[in-house]
């Protein structure tokens, strides 16, 4: 159960950084979360075990890599990061009866906000920044709030990597289908507040 308070307490600090900060911490916070990003894809491909992770890990770093080293890239790569979280948000709210045709709104929303990045940059990263942060503030922060006392329901048998990996998947998906009012509220609130707050150090930098 350690790892998942110190996972929980990672992406939450993780998260205020980037929602109030994520301007000036650019670069470390898109590399990280195009880590992260290919690291939890990878353990979901092939499987929850140490395979899983060295190839995750492996892609990562090159993804961290070209996305700090390819501006344009890297700027895409926030913008279609912040897409995929907005569209998991948006299809736990579509019927199920849908089916795979909701992932179709996940890369809708990944493609036009990676274009977006690119095209108005320095107010997306800002934006973009807030809202992914906000987003790991909200799911990990309510998740605590309602879950404290029963945490222990969530750890697997079967090792760390099958934990977080269900943990993340459970952020994603179940937590927000049971309070969606609640994660809506709280990734709108602090969207808000870490993108004005970021603008307000912007303008005075100027």
């Amino acid at each position: 159960m350690l790892e998942m308070i110190v996972y929980l307490i990672f992406s939450i600090v993780f998260g205020a950084v980037a929602c109030f900060w994520g301007r000036k911490f650019y670069f470390p916070i898109m590399m990280l979360g195009a880590f992260v990003l290919s690291v939890m894809f990878c353990l979901g491909q092939f499987g929850f075990n140490w395979k899983g992770a060295i190839l995750g890990v492996a892609s990562g770093v090159i993804l961290a890599l070209l996305a700090r080293f390819v501006y344009k890239a890297g700027l895409f790569i926030l913008g279609a990061f912040g897409g995929v979280m907005l569209g998991m948000f948006i299809i736990n709210l579509l019927p199920k009866s849908m089916g795979d045709i909701k992932w179709v709104v996940t890369a809708i929303c990944a493609l036009v906000l990676g274009i977006c990045a690119v095209k108005w940059c320095d107010v997306f990263i800002m934006l973009g920044t807030s809202f992914q942060g906000a987003a790991s503030v909200a799911s990990s922060g309510c998740f605590l709030l309602l879950n404290i006392g029963q945490l222990k329901q969530f750890v697997y048998a079967d090792g760390m990597f099958s934990t977080l990996a269900h943990l993340q998947d459970y952020l994603e998906h179940d937590l927000m289908a049971q309070n969606p009012a609640l994660l809506i509220s709280a990734l709108f609130i602090l969207t808000v507040l870490g993108f004005l707050f970021q603008l307000s150090q912007a303008q005075k930098e100027d």
